[in-house]
């Protein structure tokens, strides 16, 4: 069908929804961002929309680059934090104002705010699709009430078709009483990233290393991603003191930003680890951090699928990681990493330990990790999702 509409000239317009294009977006914005940039340009005429600027340089930079790629790129509103509702009504405003211009055949959302946002925009020539990254139970976790109103009644009744990046969020999805009594069934795909992004060649740990004042010979473990809830970065800091106080010449790099930064610095004060934590900030040239660390930590009480894991792993970097469905899904304890139980200090430490006190062992775990994470090479994803919107559009009646 791909095929049939290049021939015909014909291009479907997809708009991927994202939080915004900065951190906040997270690994489901990277996804976004990533299927725009990589859908068939014959047969598709990819959009992204990010809901809302919330005023950082990076989202300009990133936003800038998507251009200079001749990829359309748009933000619907600023964000005011003060103003959450108000917020939210502006961005509306602004897709509305986009798709009335440039009307849309598909709309893909990838976070919940984005799946309200495209609600009132389904129609016989506009097809809606989302993806869950997350998973079911942790959509709406403080309001339980949207959770039952968006979504295990109007999603399920309004959306074409919704995405699982795993098996038990699909699964999980599969049981809400509304998708069984409609016989809608989530399709399961798994998050991609670029693999090329982060050959181990990208650039060389010495340099990288004294670019944030680390002694020659520290063992560096680095962290990534948005700063918040959820995230477990409390247990990565106590854990960490836990080594620092062994006397190990171990130091830590945390990549990203959120609003539990200022707790998180003042956490490395009271644990007298500060001179041993470099807090990075947000970083566009990620992909290049890898290669500076010995040791990656993820210690998430959720995850869908992390998008820093599969970084590390194709980074050659190898990884310890909290023991949730999601990253189970990745990776498999003793084999291409080391996994432990969510939220415990002491697990995480030992197993941090463990591995900066084995080389051979972490390098053997690294080298079958890399091996896994061809499995979710981008392009593979995109040749999924491509199927998938071609899918939805075959009922969908064109106007020439």
């Amino acid at each position: 069908m791909l095929d049939e509409r290049h021939r015909s000239g014909k291009r479907l317009r997809v708009v991927q929804v994202i939080y915004g294009f900065g951190i906040e977006g997270g690994g489901a914005g990277r996804l976004g961002m990533e299927l725009a940039r990589r859908l068939d340009r014959r047969c598709f005429d990819p959009v992204v929309c990010g809901l809302w600027d919330c005023g950082s340089h990076l989202e300009k930079e990133i936003v800038a680059k998507l251009h200079q790629e001749d990829l359309a790129a748009f933000t619907a509103a600023a964000w005011d934090s003060s103003r959450p509702y108000a917020s939210f009504t502006a961005a509306l405003r602004g897709l509305r104002m986009f798709l009335r211009a440039e009307p849309a055949d598909i709309l893909h959302s990838h976070s919940e705010f984005g799946d309200i946002a495209i609600l009132p925009f389904s129609s016989a020539a506009t097809h809606l699709v989302r993806t869950v990254h997350n998973g079911y139970r942790v959509e709406w976790r403080k309001r339980p009430l949207r959770r039952y109103l968006f979504t295990n009644l109007l999603i399920p009744l309004i959306f074409h078709k919704e995405v699982a990046v795993n098996h038990g969020i699909a699964a999980a999805m599969n049981r809400r009483p509304a998708a069984r009594l409609l016989g809608k069934q989530a399709v399961l795909i798994p998050n991609g990233i670029d693999l090329e992004r982060f050959r181990l060649d990208q650039g060389q740990p010495g340099p990288l290393k004294a670019e944030f004042n680390f002694p020659e010979g520290a063992f560096v473990i680095g962290s990534a991603g948005r700063l918040s809830e959820g995230k477990g970065l409390d247990i990565f800091l106590r854990a960490a003191a836990r080594l620092v106080e062994m006397g190990e010449p171990v130091y830590f790099l945390i990549i990203g930003d959120g609003e539990l930064r200022p707790e998180l610095q003042s956490l490395t004060h009271d644990l007298g680890i500060q001179s041993r934590v470099i807090f990075t900030g947000p970083r566009a040239d990620i992909d290049r951090l890898y290669s500076c660390m010995d040791l990656f930590a993820s210690t998430s009480y959720w995850e869908g699928i992390s998008t820093v894991i599969l970084e590390s792993m194709a980074a050659g970097v190898p990884v310890v990681a909290t023991a949730i469905p999601g990253n189970q899904t990745i990776m498999e304890d003793g084999v291409h990493g080391w996994l432990v139980p969510p939220g415990d200090v002491d697990s995480l430490a030992m197993a941090l330990l463990s591995a900066m006190k084995d080389p051979v062992e972490r390098k053997a775990r690294a080298q079958r990790a890399l091996a896994r994470v061809q499995d979710f090479n981008i392009e593979g994803i995109v040749r999924r999702y491509e199927a998938l919107y071609e899918e939805m559009m075959k009922a969908i009646v064109r106007s020439d």
